[in-house]
């Protein structure tokens, strides 16, 4: 009966908590790869990546700093969208954001030409 109980007192709170959608895949100089998650919050993969490859629908901003910052160029190593594979190596990236929205995408497209990073982005 306590199992029981239990179950139904977390049952809600999994169903209200919503899924982020996976942007593709990101993979680590050791070659080990997680799936790059499309929430727009700021996400470690505890080693220098390596590549990482982006589905469509979804942007990826990689940083080289855990702070992920919107406002910071120097820390904004690569903007990716849509079904592209970049290397990363030697970029010193350890952080990423990933999101799904169509603003969110044309506001880093904006910033990265804004900070002269053009180069910098797919």
């Amino acid at each position: 009966m306590h199992f029981l109980n239990a179950i139904l007192l977390v049952l809600p709170l999994a169903l209200a908590s919503p899924t982020s959608p996976g942007c593709g895949t990101i993979q680590d100089k050791t070659s080990l790869g997680e799936t790059l998650i499309g929430d727009n919050q700021c996400h470690g993969i505890g080693a220098d990546a390596k590549s990482w490859s982006v589905d469509d629908e979804c942007v990826c901003v990689a940083f080289n700093t855990n702070e992920c910052s919107d406002t910071k160029p120097e820390t904004w190593e690569y903007l990716t969208g849509g079904h592209t594979d970049v290397d990363l190596s030697g970029r010193g990236v350890k952080w990423y954001k990933c999101f799904t929205s169509e603003s969110l995408a044309y506001e880093w497209v904006a910033k990265f030409e804004a900070a002269n990073l053009s180069s910098k982005k797919w």
